[in-house]
């Protein structure tokens, strides 16, 4: 509120149609993966990732009758029919490749499936359709508490910090109303540290609003697991690694230059911590002043009576 930001959420089934609806000025902001604006900016979209949104949180799970408990027991598995379920040119699938690539494996070693949608993806591993699966939050964790086996992450292939979804902007947008982004982004930071302030607090704001079909108890236990990661400086470079694999996959020729432009978040950071430097300043200031005022309104203590001198 403080940042005067009047906002009317607007839920998208598909984020491809939301980065549309973007770029066609229908929305200003959107908040989704980040495949979704590349793959927009890849077909000619105006648009910019200014920020990020959400980091963590993409799981690589197995179904336990497997004994598969990491990427080097999948690796022994490769070549043997392993059925694998994920959602293609998502940050799901590329959580996948990043992982198997890295680890030495490719797509043909393994059954891929990609007709699902989160709550088919789910229910296939719990149903033995697919062996293998890779899942964000919630559902990641409401499965592990049923038994799947954790493999893997996001982090282990793109680092710490980096994200699922970010936000994006319409250059045109951006370049009309600097402020207005700047105010945004502001406001973002804000609800991003108090939401870590009380991860409890904002699971149950979360699941009052409906936004997940999971009770209060398995949203409280999967936060902390996908948290906000509006700073995306630190996630940048994995997100850059994620890109080089929509390229790899040929989901897209090149990756879009200038597509992720943090300049705006790098000023009301600074910003931040400027004013943050001169509020600390004023303190001191005014607490050395106090002091020195102390002492001055201090009484000046009385001389000491000099002993009578002795009788001769």
């Amino acid at each position: 509120p403080d940042e005067k930001i009047k906002s009317k959420p607007t839920l998208t089934p598909n984020p491809v149609d939301a980065i549309a609806m973007l770029d066609k000025e229908k929305l200003h902001f959107v908040h989704g993966p980040f495949t979704a604006a590349v793959l927009g900016a890849a077909k000619g979209a105006k648009i910019q990732i200014i920020a990020g949104s959400g980091k963590h949180g993409l799981t690589l799970l197995a179904r336990p009758d497997l004994k598969v408990k990491s990427v080097a027991d999948l690796k022994a598995q490769a070549g043997k029919g392993l059925k694998v379920g994920t959602l293609r040119k998502t940050p799901l699938e590329l959580t996948w490749y990043g992982l198997i690539s890295d680890a030495g494996m490719a797509y043909k070693d393994f059954d891929m499936k990609f007709d699902f949608t989160p709550l088919s993806l789910m229910a296939a591993l719990e149903e033995k359709q697919v062996d293998v699966i890779t899942h964000g939050e919630p559902y990641a964790t409401m499965l592990e508490k049923k038994g799947a086996v954790r493999i893997g992450d996001s982090t282990e292939t793109w680092g710490e910090g980096s994200p699922d979804c970010v936000v994006a902007v319409k250059e045109e947008f951006i370049a009309n109303h600097p402020q207005t982004v700047k105010r945004y982004i502001r406001a973002l930071l804000k609800a991003d540290q108090e939401i870590k302030k009380d991860l409890n607090k904002a699971a149950e704001a979360v699941h009052a609003g409906g936004f997940f079909k999971v009770d209060k108890a398995a949203y409280a236990a999967a936060l902390p697991r996908q948290q906000p990661g509006v700073d995306l400086r630190k996630g940048r470079k994995g997100m850059n690694k994620a890109i080089g694999h929509m390229v790899a996959l040929g989901y897209i020729k090149v990756a879009p230059k200038n597509l992720v432009d943090l300049s705006l978040l790098e000023e009301v950071i600074k910003e931040a911590q400027d004013a943050a430097a001169e509020k600390k300043k004023k303190e001191k200031e005014k607490k050395e002043k106090e002091k020195e005022k102390k002492m001055k309104d201090k009484p000046a203590p009385e001389p000491k009576k000099q002993a009578p001198a002795p009788k001769k």
